[in-house]
């Protein structure tokens, strides 16, 4: 994440999934957002790596009993690629139900069955309904959500522990990635205040 601006606020993360009309594009949306994949994990990809095919969730990645989902993690140029378990909430868990259910969806279904291109449309479309077009310096996209996810988790997480934690959600091979979001941490200011802030 170049611009340090290029993060969306839990309200307007809401805002946006609150938008989408179809049941689809609600989970899609909330499900970057709460797991902090890449949208070629959640959706696949064709062409990513050397002409390989990474096909994306699928229903049998779910595993309902500990609100886990199994996500391949790409860029790590391995074939096939290493997998992750990421926790999600009971939320988001029951939407997928609700989603599987009412698509009958099998084991071995994709759960979104739409290109990544066409997950960018989604996230443009909605931003432009929801009033959010730019964060930061860019043009909404969908790898927003996924530093939204990190800003967001640090606030509320910060410790090694927790970074570890964000590290293998996010299936980053170095820590020093994952530390990167530390600056965003609010206690910082709380330490320069106990520092500086006496007179």
């Amino acid at each position: 994440m170049k611009d340090l601006r290029g993060y969306m606020t839990e309200d307007e993360v809401k805002k946006l999934i609150d938008t989408a009309v179809k049941l689809r594009d609600k989970l899609l949306l909330r499900f970057l957002w709460v797991t902090g994949a890449r949208i070629s994990e959640v959706v696949g990809d064709k062409s990513w790596y050397k002409n390989r095919v990474f096909e994306g969730l699928k229903v049998s990645d779910i595993i309902w009993d500990e609100s886990t989902v199994i996500l391949d993690t790409l860029k790590r140029k391995k074939y096939p690629p290493p997998k992750r378990r990421v926790q999600i909430d009971g939320n988001t868990l029951t939407l997928l139900k609700e989603f599987i259910q009412e698509n009958n969806l099998k084991a071995n279904d994709k759960v979104f069955k739409i290109t990544r291109q066409r997950v960018f449309q989604i996230i443009r479309e909605l931003g432009e309904q929801a009033g959010i077009l730019k964060i930061g310096t860019k043009r909404l996209h969908g790898h927003h959500l996924r530093h939204s996810h990190c800003v967001v988790y640090v606030k509320k997480n910060n410790n090694l522990e927790a970074l570890r934690k964000l590290q293998n959600r996010l299936g980053h091979a170095n820590i020093n990635t994952t530390a990167y979001y530390l600056q965003f941490a609010p206690d910082q200011q709380k330490e320069i205040e106990d520092v500086f802030g006496k007179w």
